[in-house]
C-alpha cells in the first residue's frame, strides 16, 4: 500500500487519502494480532477466544482496505470519465463556434 500511495498522482487526492488510510486502519488492527497472541500465551484468554479475535481482526482488516480501495478505484473511474465527457463537450463547442464564425464570414 505505501507503493501505492507513493505512485499516485499528486492531483488525485481522493486515491491518496483512501490509500493512507487503508494502510493505517490494515496497521492498526493487524497490530492487535500479536496483542492477542500474548494475552492468549499468558492465559488471560482462552484458546476458542483467541482464535475468534484473531479471525476478526484479520477479515475486518482486509474487508476494510478492500472496500476502501474499491471505493476509491470507483472514484477515481468516475472521475476519468468525466475528464473525457468535459473533453468532448469542449471539442464539440469548438466545432460549432468554428462552424458560426465560417457561417457569419461567408453571409
Amino acid at each position: 500500500l505505501l507503493a501505492a500511495v507513493e505512485r499516485c498522482s499528486p492531483d488525485d487526492e481522493g486515491h491518496r487519502r483512501a490509500l493512507t488510510w487503508a494502510r493505517l486502519f490494515m496497521t492498526v488492527t493487524w497490530s492487535f494480532i500479536p496483542l492477542v497472541w500474548c494475552l492468549s500465551a499468558i492465559d488471560m484468554i482462552s484458546v476458542t477466544l483467541e482464535e475468534q479475535l484473531l479471525e476478526l481482526f484479520d477479515v475486518l482488516s482486509k474487508a476494510a482496505a478492500s472496500s476502501m480501495l474499491l471505493h476509491c478505484s470507483m472514484q477515481t473511474q468516475s472521475a476519468k470519465i468525466l475528464v473525457k465527457q468535459s473533453a468532448i463537450i469542449e471539442e464539440e463547442r469548438h466545432n460549432v463556434v468554428k462552424a458560426v464564425q465560417e457561417t457569419a464570414v461567408h453571409k
